[in-house]
């Protein structure tokens, strides 16, 4: 198993957001960087399910703060 990636990002063009992780077909964008985080946080467990990824937790990057959480464990820390 391993870990997924969800790389968060500003569109500076369309002020907006981005959340996007090609393992889970995921992508996602919001104006307020604190909504993003939480719809990933939401929506990335259940992507993985819905494409049978074998992985044993979700990496969300950004520029400045890395959140992790274990599928197993549904528990979200912040690095």
């Amino acid at each position: 198993m391993s870990d997924i990636i969800v790389n968060i990002m500003w569109d500076e063009e369309a002020k907006v957001w981005i959340a996007v992780c090609n393992s889970l077909g995921l992508a996602l964008e919001s104006e307020s960087y604190d909504k993003l985080i939480g719809r990933v946080i939401e929506a990335a467990p259940e992507m993985a399910l819905l494409h049978n990824t074998d992985c044993s937790s979700i990496i969300i990057s950004t520029l400045d703060r890395c959140y992790s959480f274990n599928l197993n464990a549904s528990r979200v820390g912040s690095e």
